[in-house]
Order: C-alpha cells, then sequence, then structure tokens
C-alpha cells in the first residue's frame, strides 16, 4: 500500500468520524438506551435514631455495578465503606483506665487508645429513572430502594503488642458490633453526557438498619450485647459514572 492511498484512508476516516458521532449523540438524546453502569460515590452522612448515641457525622466511600434498561428501570448492586472518628464517648474503659482511655501498658507505660467508627452496607437495588427532555432522554430523576445489610463497630486504636486489654479477643467486650437488615431508598439526579464522558448522580439517600448488637457480653456494662437498635442514617451522596451502552440496533420492515 502506497503512501498515498494510506493518506487517503485517514482523510476518509476524519471525515466520517464526526458523522458516526453526531449519530451516536443523535441516539443519545433521542433513544431510552440500555447502559450498563459503573460507579464510585462518595457520601457525608448524618446519624439518626440509636446510631445517634454513639457516633457522630461520617463519611462513606463505595461502588455500584448497574444497569439501566431501555424502559428506564435501574437495577443492580452496590456496597459502601463507613468510617470516621467521630464516637461519642461511652466509657468503655472507664474500670480498666487511668481514666480519659488511658490504659497500662505490659512494659509499664502509660497509652492513651482512640476509638473510630467501621462499618459497611452491601445492597441490591431496584429504581426507575424519570427522563427530562433536556440535555437527553437518557438524563432525568432517579428514585431507588436498595434492600441489603448494614455492619457498624467501634474500632480501638493502640499498640495492641502491649495492651492485652483490647486484644486476644477482650476487643470484643468494647468494639460494640452491631449489623441487620438495611432499607436505603434514594432520590436524585442522574446526568448523562453526549459525549458519554460527563456522567454522575447526586442525592439524598436515608438508611433505616433494624440491627441487633453481636457480643455475647459487655465487659463495661456487665451485660449482654445483644439490644436490638434502630439505626439511621442520612446523607448527600455523588457519584461519577462509567457507561457501556448496548448495542443500538434499527429495525426495518419489508412489505
Amino acid at each position: 500500500m502506497t503512501m498515498k492511498s494510506i493518506a487517503k484512508i485517514l482523510l476518509l476516516a476524519l471525515l466520517l468520524s464526526p458523522i458516526g458521532s453526531l449519530k451516536a449523540q443523535s441516539l443519545l438524546k433521542d433513544s431510552v438506551m440500555g447502559v450498563w453502569l459503573i460507579s464510585a460515590h462518595y457520601s457525608y452522612q448524618l446519624p439518626l435514631g440509636d446510631m445517634a448515641d454513639r457516633f457522630g457525622g461520617n463519611s462513606s466511600l463505595g461502588g455500584m455495578l448497574g444497569f439501566k434498561n431501555g424502559k428506564n428501570w435501574l437495577y443492580g448492586v452496590e456496597g459502601s465503606y463507613l468510617f470516621s472518628n467521630n464516637v461519642k464517648d461511652l466509657g468503655q474503659f472507664e474500670n480498666i483506665s487511668l481514666g480519659g482511655n488511658v490504659l497500662i501498658r505490659t512494659d509499664g507505660r502509660v497509652e492513651t487508645v482512640f476509638l473510630a467508627q467501621r462499618g459497611f452496607t452491601v445492597t441490591g437495588f431496584l429504581g426507575k429513572m424519570i427522563p427530562f427532555k433536556k440535555p437527553n432522554v437518557n438524563s432525568g430523576l432517579v428514585l431507588k430502594l436498595g434492600v441489603g445489610m448494614l455492619w457498624h463497630k467501634i474500632r480501638i486504636i493502640g499498640d495492641r503488642e502491649y495492651l492485652p486489654q483490647i486484644t486476644k479477643g477482650n476487643e470484643k467486650g468494647y468494639d460494640r458490633l452491631a449489623n441487620g437488615l438495611l432499607l436505603a431508598p434514594f432520590i436524585g439526579y442522574q446526568y448523562m453526557s453526549l459525549s458519554r464522558v460527563l456522567n454522575f448522580y447526586a442525592g439524598i439517600e436515608f438508611n433505616l438498619g433494624l440491627t441487633k448488637g453481636r457480643r455475647a457480653w459487655n465487659y463495661d456494662q456487665n451485660a449482654p450485647g445483644d439490644a436490638r437498635r434502630t439505626d439511621m442514617l442520612v446523607g448527600f451522596k455523588g457519584g461519577w459514572i462509567i457507561t457501556k451502552y448496548v448495542a443500538h440496533t434499527e429495525k426495518y420492515y419489508y412489505y
């Protein structure tokens, strides 16, 4: 193949590429299309109910794998990791500390242990997107309901090599582990750009956890740690979406 032939092929490709791009943009603007959705999200959440007695506000990072079909129904799975250093003083170590969570180490020195919130959510969701005419019929109001599990506990941070009070299983008597059923409704807006590059969603999510303590005994309370709880979190949630559109096939009818 000569250089002249190669140049002609490249020129033809450059001329045709805008046409293909314009055709794809027209399809996205005027046709409700099936699309795979992969996203990473962040949420800042405020606790309500029993959760508010134990923790303050927390951050949540996670991901989602979902699908929007040709009728704008949404379904998929998502998970989030919950974390913060905003733990309210529950006085777990009052009976074994020198005050202020200061513990005596096995080497004779003293150390202050710190408390942090850790947890996660896992849900399967079903939802509906109500499209707007602008910027395209694949963007609009999103209503979703997730059903799954909420898990949370207090993480005890200290030098475990020298603190047997919080190691060798003893931390289970202080960490307040709880988990249970989670219901997670979401309302927000989803934007799908014609260029397929700028895709995102944002909205308000409410988490209702019907949980139960999972420790047989809380040492500091000298009582079982299996109480039933109503844990709630409400927060603003936003995510960046990577899309993979299902091939759009045109139908022809012959008479």
